[in-house]
């Protein structure tokens, strides 16, 4: 059994706390390296890293002092984001370098397309470096090691702090509350959801699933298996904003630049038209993978929202 399923009823709410900002300020160090690479594993880790530690201090928000937490999930959210548009750029080239693959396209069509895609991902990587090699991150992060010492609780929570984690009321009111508004959210869609209105989804599922797992020492398995359930819903929705975002920027694109190909390979006469052609088929099987989102997700839904799976709350 992995070890963060098995409870540990001896914790109290200020160690769960202080255990999980250990954890996520861990995971933001050891991401960093990857991210100033640019490694696509490394700023995928990353992006993940600054939102669970930022979904952790709001979280535990109710316990926490908000002044000295507000100006960290700001920069956090600053700092994530640009790590985002990185990351957004990296699955769009993977995904459409198997696109050109199964399309059949003329293979420097297809690298100038590419090229195009890598070449704007290196200057967002150039705005990432320089994000995290400013003041405010370098604040954050003394900031963050602050967090591990001595963790910014507020005055007047000492005795929620005391109480055993596995039974705090505070806790499980977070994730009720997380669970609760993701719930209304999916409640009021209408039947055929805007592109939009699933993202939003999306991201209250990512919200949830991250208290859940916050909280999860404390409570084991079935905490485990709720946030693995949320987690399959976040991966669906993520998949169809994964090809909503490969679809605009493809429909967004000029035509290929006949400067950027090699004259001896194809026909210049014929870029153009070939260039659009290209990511006309391309925008096709994007649209064709949010179908197949929209088809999954319900289900994905089905399967998180089984009262079961909230019974330790």
């Amino acid at each position: 059994m992995n070890p963060r399923q098995s409870p540990t009823t001896s914790l109290t709410v200020e160690q769960l706390i202080s255990d999980a900002l250990a954890r996520s300020v861990e995971d933001l160090r050891g991401a960093e390296a990857g991210a100033r690479a640019g490694d696509v594993a490394g700023v995928h880790d990353f992006r993940v890293a600054t939102r669970r530690l930022r979904s952790d201090l709001q979280t535990f928000g109710d316990l926490l002092d908000p002044a000295r937490v507000k100006p960290m999930r700001s920069t956090l959210r600053r700092i994530g984001g640009a790590a985002g548009e990185v990351r957004d750029l990296h699955v769009l080239h993977e995904r459409l370098h198997a696109s050109v693959r199964r399309a059949g396209a003329e293979p420097t069509l297809a690298s100038v397309l590419l090229d195009h895609i890598y070449d704007e991902s290196e200057r967002h990587q150039g705005a990432l470096v320089g994000a995290i090699e400013g003041k405010p991150w370098r604040r954050l992060m003394a900031s963050a090691d602050e967090l591990i010492v001595r963790p910014p609780f507020a005055a007047g929570t000492k005795k929620d702090r005391r109480h055993p984690a596995a039974t705090s009321a505070v806790l499980r009111r977070v994730v009720t509350r997380r669970w609760d508004t993701l719930a209304d959210a999916v409640e009021a869609l209408p039947n055929d959801p805007a592109d939009d209105e699933l993202h939003h989804v999306r991201i209250l599922a990512k919200r949830c699933r991250y208290a859940v797992e916050a909280i999860g020492p404390a409570i084991g398995e079935d905490a485990a298996a709720f946030a693995k359930a949320l987690a399959k819903l976040q991966g669906v929705l993520g998949d169809h904003q994964d090809a909503v975002f490969a679809a605009a920027y493809l429909a967004a694109l000029p035509a290929v630049d006949e400067s950027a190909v090699d004259e001896s390979a194809v026909d210049e006469s014929a870029v153009d038209e070939s260039a659009v052609g290209l990511i006309d088929v391309l925008v096709a099987q994007e649209f064709l993978a949010q179908r197949h989102a929209r088809v999954a997700w319900p289900r994905a839904w089905e399967k998180a929202s089984r009262r079961k799976l909230r019974r330790w709350l």
